[in-house]
């Protein structure tokens, strides 16, 4: 990692460090729990769709089944929420293997129906299941996770400062553990892949199990991202499964920028507090924030972080050359 990349990096984890810190209101500090949630969520989708050139749209699917993984494991069988975060994954990273032996041979707009497909079937099933998940009625009074290791105190996750943290921390292996697949042999292949397929096939690439193992990888980082969205808000009802999840997530990577690290993380944050910030707008709310997302994709349609990215290492550039004419000057 370069020096100026560094300093960047270490800028960005003071910010999110002290940020629920000057934001003392309860409602913010949920309103940055939940975009962090989100970010987990289009970082997952972003696997597929961005490094692997898998278009998918049945994510929403297995964030369902992460959320009522854990849910009912903790709830029905009154194992550790750890336990059921590590089943809803399990169970999410078997399904996706299944439904990428079936989906994963078709291209195009035909994958993306069958993922949606997929994900509606999800849904359905939740909300009719009646027995096993209450049907509308949800899950309910699911507990927030303890960490009791060993010589430390036992924390109980139930405030949104300590759930803030836990999500950061959580978020942060996520991303070191994309950075380094992306940059993994595994990673060059998908890229190759994703620019020119008919290439990486004349390479010897098997281009079928890379998708596989990249669909995979990013069902179940959706399916972590349900769990840690079923433990904070302690209920999970079918809705969960629903379109609605989908279309959000996939805006924050388009907002973003698609096939980058930051770019899902800069557009989960962006998308996840700017409707927030509208509601002075009331019933036009959701009309101004189309609109902010529409210009956002027409003028940029790299995203948002790649020109962010371009301008942090102009400034820093530019910093370093004054600082070394200063110390030539002065020294």
């Amino acid at each position: 990692m370069t020096k100026k990349k560094a300093v960047g990096l270490s800028a960005v984890i003071i910010i999110c460090l002290l940020m629920p810190l000057m934001i003392t209101s309860r409602y913010w500090q949920n309103v940055l729990i939940m975009s962090l949630i989100f970010v987990l969520l289009s970082t997952s989708w972003n696997v597929a769709v961005g490094f692997a050139g898998v278009f998918t749209f049945g994510h929403a699917g297995f964030f369902a089944i992460g959320a009522y993984g854990g849910a009912l494991m903790t709830t029905r069988l009154g194992v550790s929420p750890w336990v059921g975060l590590l089943t809803g994954i399990v169970a999410a990273g078997l399904l996706a293997f299944v439904v990428g032996l079936v989906c994963l041979r078709v291209r195009g707009i035909y994958l993306s129906i069958l993922t949606i497909c997929i994900s509606e079937i999800i849904y359905f099933t939740a909300g009719e299941w009646r027995s096993l998940t209450h049907g509308a009625q949800g899950v309910l009074g699911i507990p927030r996770p303890v960490i009791d290791l060993p010589l430390l105190p036992k924390l109980v996750l139930n405030s949104e400062l300590s759930y803030y943290y836990f999500l950061l921390v959580l978020l942060g292996f996520t991303i070191y553990f994309i950075y380094r697949y992306r940059n993994s042999r595994i990673g060059r292949a998908l890229l190759g892949i994703s620019e020119d397929m008919n290439m990486a096939r004349s390479l010897g690439i098997n281009v079928f199990w890379y998708q596989m193992a990249a669909f995979c990888i990013s069902c179940m980082l959706a399916a972590l991202a349900g769990s840690t969205y079923a433990y904070y808000m302690g209920i999970v009802v079918p809705e969960v499964g629903s379109v609605h999840y989908m279309v959000q997530a996939s805006a924050m990577v388009m907002a973003g920028g698609a096939g980058t690290i930051g770019g899902p993380i800069v557009g989960g944050i962006v998308l996840g507090i700017l409707p927030e910030t509208l509601r002075i707008a009331g019933a036009f709310r959701l009309i101004f924030f189309g609109a902010v997302v529409l210009i956002c994709i027409m003028l940029l349609p790299r995203g948002i972080y790649p020109p962010l990215k371009s301008a942090f290492m102009s400034v820093s550039k530019r910093m370093g050359r004054f600082s070394a004419q200063h110390a030539k000057t002065f020294g």
